[in-house]
């Protein structure tokens, strides 16, 4: 979400973000259209908003016209190598191999088998990216990556811990204590309407925010979960710099929606709230 990036956050580390942030331009009013995810990331990928994409979950593919105008098509039609690394679940028309040279489309989970050896997803998607760009054709050509981690989103159905990481981020935080959501407190969820009372953004906040000592113990975990992600940006990065290319390629670093953590004792994103609309986005 918008505020959890070191250089502006009094507690979380993330020492990747901040040398993008302090190399580069940071979009302190940068918010999506629609914060769902997979819708979100339709309308990032054709510049297009849901009502014209029609896409969300239990949707129908989204239109040919409208699947073969994404930017990474549109480069690749005009002599860029393109490539999609990581969440996709969303519906395009048509091949994937028609928009892609290098398409690695991945399931939610919390390892992944890479060269023999079990790793955290996070770095499995940074190291997918970094074979892409270790590429010999990418060498003479221009290319253009997708890179979508999963993280730090929830595991849904792990109701007991809702964030993973890589174990070495384990010990982060353990002494600090978590300052208070705004607006959490129970005369604000009073005033809330009804349906919202009842949403699912209300059930899982009772056992990802919940009492005290479950909202210390998630937000610290969701914490852990960007760390790992701001480790798979930092190797990525890495790769660029080994192979000279650093100078030469634009990263844009963003998410496709925002969250409630706390905030009016609701979890998840849907919502018109700033917290749900506004995202990181660093050039």
């Amino acid at each position: 979400r918008a505020d959890l990036i070191g250089k502006y956050h009094p507690i979380i580390k993330t020492p990747n973000l901040d040398k993008l942030a302090n190399q580069g331009t940071v979009f302190k009013n940068a918010f999506v259209t629609t914060p769902i995810c997979a819708t979100s990331r339709v309308s990032i990928l054709t510049s297009l908003t849901e009502r014209t994409h029609d896409f969300t979950f239990s949707r129908p593919a989204t239109g040919v016209d409208e699947s073969n105008s994404i930017y990474p098509k549109v480069l690749k039609d005009n002599g860029y190598r393109s490539a999609f690394i990581g969440k996709y679940e969303i519906a395009l028309s048509g091949k994937a191999e028609d928009k892609f040279d290098y398409f690695k489309e991945l399931l939610q989970s919390k390892t992944a088998t890479y060269q023999g050896k079990e790793i955290p997803q996070t770095y499995h998607i940074a190291e997918l990216a970094k074979e892409f760009i270790d590429q010999p054709e990418n060498a003479d050509k221009p290319w253009v990556m997708a890179v979508n981690f999963w993280d730090p989103h929830a595991h849904d159905r792990d109701t007991e811990d809702q964030y993973h990481y890589p174990e070495e981020f384990e010990s982060y935080y353990a002494d600090v204590t978590i300052p208070a959501a705004k607006f959490s407190q129970d005369d604000t969820f009073d005033q809330l309407p009804e349906f919202l009372k009842q949403s699912i953004g209300h059930v899982r906040w009772q056992y990802r925010y919940g009492t005290e000592a479950i909202y210390q113990k998630m937000v610290k975990r969701h914490y852990r979960a960007i760390m790992g992600v701001d480790k798979g940006v930092g190797m990525i990065y890495q790769k660029l710099e080994e192979l000279g290319m650093a100078d030469n390629t634009i990263i844009i670093y963003a998410g496709d929606n925002g969250y409630n953590i706390n905030e009016r004792q609701l979890a998840g994103k849907w919502f018109g709230w700033e917290e749900d609309l506004r995202i990181q986005m660093i050039v």
